[in-house]
């Protein structure tokens, strides 16, 4: 039916891979730095300036007199979309061998998949835990006390500061800015005694579960977003060893976008090229020269942080 080397593409494993990521909390990298669609491969975005309209002059005006007006520009971003893929074999004695219990091309999918997520997520965590981008006093703060001494540190004090900081940087108060963590750090937080007496919990440290919204009030933000995602850091061959993605060493406090348009504060985006398939493409490719067919996932994308205005990092979070 197709040629030694056809192509074609795989909506329904698309289908399935998306709805299977919007089910997965494991990944947080588009949560952080949400999708933006583009129709160029490189080229630059123009953005409403920062202050988003909250510097107002007089408006004040006089019978016969001119209106106010103010100076502004857009800002323009750059980015560059490169492309990222991987393609998983399928030989056609294995395909027959399972073909009674399920179709082997959605692992194949999934497996794929997967590695592309992993790559994603090493991105944007890189992009964000970074202390160039996040230097000085009005952009990253040690604390004092780790966040893993139970009896002693203070999580939520210590994010006041920051987080005035980053309200005097974006006009976005506490109630708007958004926290990322590594889910070793949202252990943490909730076995501290601080955490348990705002929080009322009576029951024993060791048992401790976290929750996103219980986070969120306890540190009087928009939300916090707990990172679980790890990868093996192991040679191919090798006993597995995983690590965790997101370092447990920083917290980010940071200024999220809903989406859509570029139109005011936000930390950045994962930019998708659209016209060879945006963020993620699922194909199948058949080879009969070894009888087998490939389950390819590949995507165009850039991830951008637009800057350090729109963040404040604190270190120092773990012993």
């Amino acid at each position: 039916m197709y040629g030694p080397t056809s192509t074609f593409p795989r909506h329904d494993l698309r289908g399935h891979l998306l709805e299977r990521t919007s089910q997965n909390n494991l990944w947080v990298a588009r949560r952080v730095l949400p999708d933006l669609p583009v129709g160029e491969k490189a080229s630059s975005l123009a953005s409403l300036p920062g202050w988003n309209g909250s510097q107002i002059p007089e408006l004040l005006r006089a019978p016969g007199g001119p209106y106010a007006e103010v100076q502004w520009e857009l800002e323009e971003k750059q980015y560059n979309c490169k492309e990222y893929g991987l393609a998983v074999p399928i030989d056609d004695s294995l395909r027959a061998r399972f073909k009674n219990l399920f179709d082997i091309a959605r692992p194949a999918a999934e497996y794929s998949q997967n590695i592309m997520d992993i790559r994603l997520e090493r991105a944007v965590a890189a992009a964000c835990f970074n202390t160039t981008t996040f230097t000085g006093a009005t952009n990253f703060a040690n604390v004092s006390v780790e966040w893993n001494q139970y009896a002693t540190a203070t999580p939520a004090a210590d994010i006041i500061a920051p987080s005035e900081v980053l309200k005097n940087k974006t006009g976005v108060p506490a109630i708007g800015q958004s926290m990322v963590i590594s889910e070793k750090v949202a252990r943490n937080i909730v076995r501290t005694a601080d955490y348990r007496a705002a929080m009322k919990v009576d029951s024993s440290p060791l048992g401790a579960m976290w929750d996103e919204k219980q986070l969120a009030l306890y540190f009087g933000l928009r939300e916090v977003i707990v990172a679980r995602s790890s990868y093996n850091a192991a040679n191919i061959g090798q006993t597995e060893s995983h690590t965790d993605i997101w370092d447990d060493e920083y917290a980010l406090l940071f200024i999220r976008s809903e989406g859509g348009e570029l139109s005011g504060p936000e930390l950045g985006r994962c930019i998708g090229w659209e016209e060879d398939g945006g963020i993620l493409v699922v194909e199948q490719l058949r080879d009969d020269n070894v009888r087998s067919d490939k389950i390819r996932a590949r995507g165009h994308i850039d991830v951008k942080v637009w800057g350090a205005n729109w963040g404040f990092l604190l270190g120092n979070i773990t012993t």
